[in-house]
């Protein structure tokens, strides 16, 4: 997923293409803000900027494309299914931290937690390779790509 980073950085970190990648947002009157930094220490805002990247991938793909920097992945389909892929997971592993902080965790409860997430992981590896996408809402979504 370096395509996903590498486009993040590239719009954040310079501070003309932050703004002019905003006005692109508002020119197309998106419904989603701006993109989210990637920060590599913190776990949950890795989740929130792939959600980010996949509901902006339309724009940022165009907006790469007018800084005459494409991204090959963003037009490949299969790319672009491990992107959602990635999304919906990385939910999963966000909600799962969630459970595990706090103060005055019981080492049973957290490893009841644990255990539950990996008899989830085991019934979602069985139902991918059906096709069965009941529980990755993100990839079950029919694609909007123009």
């Amino acid at each position: 997923m370096s395509a996903v980073v590498s486009c993040i950085n590239f719009v954040k970190s310079r501070g003309l293409n932050s703004h002019q990648f905003e006005e692109l947002l508002k020119d197309l009157e998106s419904e989603y803000g701006d993109l989210v930094y990637h920060r590599e220490v913190q776990w949950l805002s890795f989740g929130n900027m792939f959600m980010r990247f996949y509901e902006l991938r339309n724009e940022v793909k165009q907006f790469m494309e007018m800084k005459g920097k494409p991204v090959r992945e963003l037009s490949d389909s299969k790319w672009l299914c491990d992107l959602v892929f990635m999304v919906d997971i990385t939910k999963y592993l966000s909600e799962l931290n969630i459970k595990l902080q706090g103060p005055n965790q019981l080492l049973s409860f957290l490893l009841s937690n644990v255990k539950s997430f990996e008899g989830k992981l085991r019934l979602w590896k069985v139902q991918l390779e059906r096709n069965d996408m009941v529980h990755f809402l993100i990839l079950e979504m029919p694609s909007t790509d123009t």
